[in-house]
């Protein structure tokens, strides 16, 4: 796809590719899936299975973190509650998130903790407006539940990644 060939139907056959949900819109899990390099080495599901960890995590803990934020915003500003959060407080609620993991004696059933430099990777690709700060609450929702297996283009996403076809790319609930 090139500027002279990107028509707004052209765009819309990609979005249709890559939107694996079929909501009409591509979320970050799903634009890495489509837009990873290909690995011919071995060992190519080491990417992969580290993506899945850190989506894995911050699925299976988005209720404590979405409490961690609001606790943080009614800190930083009593009764005004806006759904945002500075970088450097998205930081330092993965790394409290982290430490409560590690607590726990790492995998279990809320996950297992992310690394220092996941939690870079995290913060560092999160979309943050003009004023610097993050919607936490579309950050969280952009980790869903995507069953790879209930469509053609599903299963042969799943087959270009690495993935068992039929089974789900995230964890189930």
């Amino acid at each position: 796809l090139t500027a002279e060939s990107a028509s707004d139907g052209r765009i819309s056959e990609l979005v249709d590719l890559v939107d694996i949900s079929g909501d009409g819109l591509v979320n970050y899990l799903e634009f890495l899936h489509a837009f990873q390099p290909v690995d011919r080495t071995p060992g190519r599901g080491l990417r992969l299975d580290l993506m899945e960890q850190i989506c894995t995590t911050i699925w299976r803990n988005k209720a404590s973190l979405l409490l961690n934020f609001k606790f943080i915003e009614e800190e930083v500003a009593p009764g005004r509650i806006s759904g945002r959060v500075s970088k450097e407080n998205l930081r330092r609620t993965l790394k409290t998130l982290n430490a409560s993991l590690e607590a726990s004696q790492g995998v279990g059933v809320h996950g297992a903790p992310l690394t220092t430099d996941q939690i870079d990777i995290l913060v560092d690709h999160a979309v943050f407006d003009d004023s610097h700060t993050l919607d936490y609450q579309a950050f969280l929702d952009s980790f869903q539940v995507v069953d790879m297996g209930s469509s053609r283009e599903g299963q042969e996403l799943a087959a270009s990644v690495g993935a068992v076809p039929g089974t789900p790319s995230s964890p189930e609930a």
